[in-house]
């Protein structure tokens, strides 16, 4: 059960840019209100929305100028940041995580830099907010934008600043299952000036006849805003639940050696989209098959495994399948072609299928309580 709100205040909304007539942002206000509101409160130099978190991922890698022959590094534990860079034709680079927060690992990304990179994507994993000290120190460097993958990770924060705001641009989704779900939506945040005109533009035609460079149609319109700005009334809201019933989870494998939450460091703030632990009963005799089995037994509500692989096992990067001949992957412009691998990120390989998942913290704390018990329970029936 979802604990999303919707009631009297989205419907005036909504009735609001009906009586307007005009439902598309290109002629309408409510669209650049919403990115204002958003952009104020995390404390964002600018927003774009736009109608999917992907597309905000893609229009942040526009702006960075990534493009054929250019390499982005990104991490392994999700395909999403590696599928968008594939969109700008480029190639994604995979960098290994820490074992114990699940994030990427500065080390792994200043390891595979080379003289293609253009970008790193970072990925608030979880809720939970990347190293990102080290990560500017190294982009810094070496010239590169830095992409915060921000789906799971709204009101998140990092030694008292909010993540979409601690790298040069920023992504979050508004899924549904998202802590502010509006359907299908999301929106691209940008720290750094020299980035706004790219994300805009890749972001909408904005009523153009002829088109001046490559553009797309990402577009959020005004019918979905307009929801957008009631919710991010009740947002700081959800966000509070999510870390609660967070906390459930936590609380009921504190003392179970052989599972292992999800660290959060000092200085941050988890916010809880999805609560992420690792199993390590291997290690101590116990069945990995036998605890899966006696998790489905009890009825407890949590994925096993996740994606299993790293994202780079996947076909969509080792046949690969992304364009039907090769591309960007074996692209003429590349001075090699990438091998996606295993071994290539061991740390991942090794966690990914270990990978203990709430599928969303939504609901009620009853619910989430009762499903700590049953996790419990099960936890009981090996020690």
């Amino acid at each position: 059960m979802p604990f999303h709100v919707f009631d009297n205040q989205e419907l005036a909304a909504v009735k609001q840019v009906f009586e307007s007539g005009e439902l598309c942002s290109i002629g309408g206000t409510v669209g650049r209100q919403f990115e204002d509101t958003f952009a104020e409160m995390i404390g964002a130099t600018r927003a774009v929305a736009v109608n999917s978190g992907m597309s905000a991922l893609h229009c942040a890698l526009y702006a960075a100028g990534a493009g054929a022959g250019d390499e982005v590094i990104c991490d392994p534990m999700v395909q999403f940041g590696a599928m968008a860079v594939i969109y700008n034709n480029a190639v994604p680079v995979f960098a290994d995580v820490r074992r114990d927060t699940h994030l990427i690992e500065p080390g792994s990304v200043r390891e595979r830099i080379t003289e293609r990179t253009k970008a790193i994507i970072c990925t608030h994993l979880w809720g939970l907010p990347c190293d990102m000290d080290p990560l500017m120190e190294i982009a810094d460097e070496h010239g590169l934008a830095v992409i915060e993958d921000n789906a799971h990770g709204l009101f998140a924060e990092y030694h008292g600043r909010q993540t979409g705001t601690l790298g040069h641009m920023a992504e979050f989704s508004f899924q549904m299952s998202k802590h502010l779900g509006l359907g299908d939506a999301g929106i691209a945040t940008v720290m750094d000036e020299r980035f706004i005109d790219g994300v805009v533009d890749c972001s909408g035609i904005n009523g153009l006849a002829t088109f001046p460079k490559m553009m797309w149609n990402y577009r959020l319109n005004e019918v979905v805003a307009a929801i957008g700005l009631a919710q991010l009334k009740r947002a700081p809201g959800y966000v509070e639940m999510a870390i609660a019933h967070g906390e459930i989870y936590n609380r009921a494998v504190e003392d179970v050696e052989w599972i292992r939450a999800q660290h959060v460091p000092e200085g941050r703030v988890h916010t809880y989209h999805i609560w992420a632990g690792t199993f390590e009963g291997d290690r101590y005799g116990i069945s990995y098959e036998a605890f899966k089995q006696a998790l489905s037994d009890a009825g407890v509500s949590m994925g096993v495994g996740y994606i299993e692989r790293a994202a780079y096992l996947h076909d969509t990067f080792t046949v690969p399948l992304a364009y039907g001949r090769g591309c960007p992957m074996f692209c003429p412009l590349q001075l090699h072609t990438p091998e996606y691998k295993e071994g290539l990120c061991p740390v991942a390989e090794d966690v990914m299928p270990r990978l203990l998942l709430t599928l969303t913290t939504n609901g009620t704390e009853e619910t989430h309580r009762e499903n700590a018990e049953k996790l419990r329970s099960v936890i009981q029936q090996f020690e």
